[in-house]
């Protein structure tokens, strides 16, 4: 009985495993204008990360968007929204939502962040629009239909920020995406689920590291349960706290930290990418 048990536990996992590499979704996306000070390089590392891991990764700009029948109301309405960062900046920021709605959705990260645990280098089949990102709330990792994200995009474009003391920033009106996705994560108008590690500061890549993440909070542990990659996120605010142990200056040209520590996860097995063994060693073929 116990062998018998133990053959349909191995074909059931099989299944599966065929199953995820067949109907899963390869394919993930980000949103590059170029305008914004932001060096190539980094969109380079962000490119040779999840390809190494396994995954097809692909970046959008404003063109995808403006294909949208959409796009000049949406854009207009977008524009007249308050903000004290530049312009551009904030528009990219909400437009990438419109660019996934035309290209037929799936999943979106910033151009700093990268996969560093995968149990397999596909994604499940993208539904409802879901927060993977930092606190359940931060757009750096998201997924969703076509339909979701031009429902997403559309409820933030409608948003009323007069005299709303959670759109300001010191005394001014400011909205961006992230001050959207937190009011409409509040109000349960999206799915949380966060899956981005956040490392404690400074932590010793070269001494003893292992695949469970340093970091506080723990990302949710139904991301790899639901074939959801754990992923780190290099943002501004984690250069300035010190996270990575290069200082602020370090943040505009953020590429080379992200790599050495992709190259970290990768030596130590956390990756199932193609072309490597669990060890980090290249695959024979």
């Amino acid at each position: 009985i116990f062998f018998r048990q133990m053959i349909w536990h191995c074909l059931i996992l099989a299944v599966v495993h065929f199953a995820g590499a067949s109907l899963g979704v390869r394919r993930v996306y980000t949103y590059f204008e170029g305008k914004h000070g932001n060096t190539p390089a980094q969109l380079g590392v962000w490119t040779k990360c999840w390809k190494e891991a396994g995954f097809d990764p692909f970046v959008l700009n404003e063109t995808h968007a403006q294909a949208h029948p959409q796009y000049p109301s949406l854009k207009e309405r977008l524009m007249a929204m308050p903000t004290v960062n530049p312009k551009h900046y904030e528009m990219s920021c909400f437009l990438r939502h419109l660019a996934m709605a035309q290209i037929g959705g799936g999943y979106m990260v910033d151009y700093d962040v990268i996969p560093v645990v995968a149990l397999l280098p596909t994604l499940p089949q993208p539904g409802n629009y879901t927060v993977h990102g930092d606190g359940g709330f931060v757009p750096s990792f998201v997924s969703g239909k076509a339909s979701e994200y031009l429902r997403v995009i559309r409820l933030m474009a409608a948003m009323n920020v007069t005299n709303q003391r959670e759109f300001s920033h010191k005394g001014k009106p400011h909205i961006s995406d992230m001050h959207a996705m937190r009011r409409l994560a509040t109000e349960r108008r999206v799915l949380s689920r966060t899956c981005v590690a956040l490392p404690s500061p400074s932590p010793k890549w070269d001494s003893g590291f292992r695949c469970d993440v340093p970091s506080a909070p723990l990302p949710d542990s139904r991301c790899l349960l639901h074939g959801l990659p754990i992923v780190l996120h290099f943002s501004h605010e984690s250069f300035s706290r010190g996270v990575w142990g290069v200082g602020l200056l370090a943040s505009r040209d953020r590429g080379p930290t992200m790599n050495k520590v992709f190259e970290h996860f990768i030596r130590n097995g956390c990756l199932r990418g193609h072309g490597t063994e669990p060890n980090g060693r290249d695959a024979a073929h």
